[in-house]
């Protein structure tokens, strides 16, 4: 791939690289992409409404040598089919593109360099076994799962993404500059790609049962009246409307020392106040002081992604669906059981509790945590990661996807969505720490430490972690024989030596 850009003599990537600000989007001159079959060739160029755009991706990318980029093509000349000097193709209608024969068209990509991962096989390599291995043994999303002819691409829950050598240039007549090694990869904003919305077979043939689900799906306080983005108000009907009557929710988990993550402390209204010293153009100490809400802290919406959403969490509207499942792990953590009378007795599998001890709430779990989760794919999740030791995936950098099931039976609270945990960001597996050092041994588990006492797996006192290892070990061992026999030691070398 090949980025044309030239700002007071660096090249567009140089000075997006110096500008270190992953909000800053650059206009470019041209992106040119030469794959390994021509017909995925493809140029993008100015209009006279855009330009190709290029961006700094991830937080943590601003923090290396390397970066990370997002590029967009979004309303300019995309031809598709060029020779590999830009030359020919034929002009798209509409400036998306698909990266493979099965993909989703797209206009939105992500470079990822691999900074703390020098092979470049783990994020995309991992990903792309997830897909193919989930699917060969038929555990799916709904989306998956109903989707039908009319839609005739792939749905993944994972990127797909193909090695690249990136280059830059000044003009379209300098000599490219070479970058470094890549992957080219869906990024994990293009919600087309994932099955979020617009899947033939799912969305159109569930359009009530959405609707209203996407109506349920916010808690709005009594106080609350609208939130102000850009100069235009936005009242609680104004906000259902952008949901456009789908429940699909992806989230993100951001921290890994958040208590939230762990599931230890759920308070939704719960704040933090934050006071900081800066100093202003003049040189005179400013203090400052942020209140905001602490659940915002450890989870960012990944879809939907909008701002007069955001503005609304950051306002006290709450996702109900999260909030449910975070406020019900918490009640089943048996480290915190207080051995008080319940409320009220409850009945599991013909036993009686009116104790709120272990006992009980080992109950709880097992015999509620599918009005919360689809258990395959929660042990699915599970499985993986401990086959590659996945250590910074249990906290963050997990995605939990939330999608009406059909087949689900109806909660008071969830209705029928359900929870999906899915895969993103692969850095730290099979050996690599989170500071990207080889420091893991193969026999790594949940109890093993590194040198300094800390637990090597992030999450070790994770609530939904730890009940699934002690509570669904039937389960887990279901998954495991189902994905060992589709991932075979020959087929992880074949994802993992690229």
């Amino acid at each position: 791939m090949i980025i044309t850009g030239n700002v007071n003599g660096l090249n567009a990537v140089q000075y997006v690289a110096s500008i270190n600000d992953k909000d800053y989007k650059h206009n470019i001159d041209q992106i040119l992409y030469v794959d390994i079959d021509p017909k995925f060739n493809f140029k993008s160029e100015p209009t006279a409404d855009g330009s190709p755009v290029l961006r700094i991706q991830g937080t943590s990318s601003t923090l290396y040598a390397r970066k990370n980029y997002r590029i967009y093509t979004k309303k300019t000349n995309l031809y598709l089919g060029c020779d590999k000097n830009g030359e020919g193709g034929v002009l798209q209608d509409d400036p998306v593109y698909a990266m493979s024969n099965t993909a989703a068209p797209v206009n939105c990509f992500c470079l990822k360099a691999d900074y703390a991962e020098s092979s470049s096989s783990h994020n995309t390599g991992f990903a792309n076994l997830v897909q193919d291995v989930l699917t060969s043994v038929g555990d799916l999303t709904p989306a998956q799962e109903y989707k039908n002819s009319e839609y005739p691409y792939e749905v993944r829950t994972t990127v797909e993404g193909h090695p690249c050598l990136l280059f830059a240039r000044e003009t379209l007549t300098s000599t490219p500059k070479f970058v470094g090694k890549f992957n080219f990869n869906n990024d994990k904003s293009t919600e087309d790609v994932f099955g979020f919305l617009n899947i033939n077979g799912y969305h159109d043939t569930y359009e009530e049962e959405l609707a209203d689900a996407a109506r349920k799906s916010l808690y709005f306080p009594e106080d609350f009246t609208s939130v102000t983005v850009e100069g235009k108000v936005y009242n609680k009907e104004a906000i259902l409307e952008i949901l456009e009557n789908n429940p699909t929710e992806c989230w993100e988990f951001l921290n890994n020392e958040s208590r939230f993550g762990i599931f230890k402390d759920v308070d939704f209204t719960s704040t933090i106040t934050e006071t900081k010293i800066e100093e202003d153009k003049d040189g005179n100490k400013v203090t400052t002081t942020e209140t905001r809400l602490e659940w915002l802290d450890c989870w960012e919406a990944r879809f939907p992604d909008e701002d007069v959403l955001n503005a609304a969490f950051e306002a006290g509207v709450r996702p109900v669906y999260l909030e449910a499942i975070a406020e019900w792990l918490q009640s089943t953590d048996t480290t915190e059981a207080t051995n008080n009378p319940l409320t009220s007795s409850v009945v599991y599998n013909g036993v009686n509790y009116t104790i709120d001890n272990v006992e009980y709430r080992k109950a709880k779990f097992t015999n509620e945590v599918s009005k919360y989760f689809d258990i395959t794919f929660l042990c699915d999740y599970y499985v993986l990661n401990d086959a590659v030791a996945g250590a910074d995936q249990r906290v963050k950098n997990m995605m939990w996807a939330f999608w009406y099931d059909p087949n689900a039976a109806e909660h008071e609270i969830m209705g029928k969505m359900r929870c999906y945990p899915i895969y993103y960001d692969n850095d730290t597996i099979l050996g690599v720490n989170n500071a990207g050092a080889i420091a893991i041994n193969w026999d790594a588990n949940e109890e093993t430490k590194y040198p300094n006492g800390s637990y090597v797996f992030a999450g070790h006192d994770s609530v939904i972690w730890k009940n699934v290892r002690e509570l669904l070990s039937a389960e887990l061992a279901n998954s495991y024989k189902k994905i060992r026999a589709n991932m075979s030691n020959s087929d992880m070398k074949q994802y993992f030596n690229t």
